[in-house]
């Protein structure tokens, strides 16, 4: 298993911000040939960073009324989250992550989302 760290988008505002990380966690399935990807991460964080994006303002939303993990959470949130991580995380060149969807963490201020690469035959881990 490889973990590694992915740190949330700096914000241009100079007020105090509690040190948030996100965990992505990799896992090798050899019986599948691929990557399997769990990204364990604030939603506060998530929601301001894919708030912001213009897809979002296109579609109405902001970081404000994304209700992420809620029953608020309007239809456009799961392919927004998904389009403005799978632009921001990635691991080679030739190596496309699919973003599967994201669930509501066992912690009531965090999210879990999931991604799977798909490996070229040449590749080895």
């Amino acid at each position: 298993m490889l973990s590694a760290t992915v740190l949330p988008p700096s914000t241009r505002r100079s007020v105090a911000h509690d040190f948030h990380v996100s965990r992505l966690t990799i896992n090798h399935n050899t019986a599948r040939g691929r990557l399997e990807l769990t990204l364990d991460t604030f939603i506060d964080d998530l929601e301001r960073a894919v708030g912001q994006t213009a897809a979002a303002r296109a579609s109405g939303l902001t970081p404000e009324t994304l209700d992420l993990a809620t029953p608020r959470e309007p239809a456009a949130a799961d392919s927004l989250v998904g389009a403005y991580l799978t632009t921001r995380l990635s691991l080679a060149d030739g190596v496309e992550l699919d973003y599967l969807g994201k669930e509501a963490a066992d912690d009531p201020y965090a999210i879990y989302a999931y991604f799977a690469a798909e490996l070229p035959a040449e590749t080895s881990l």
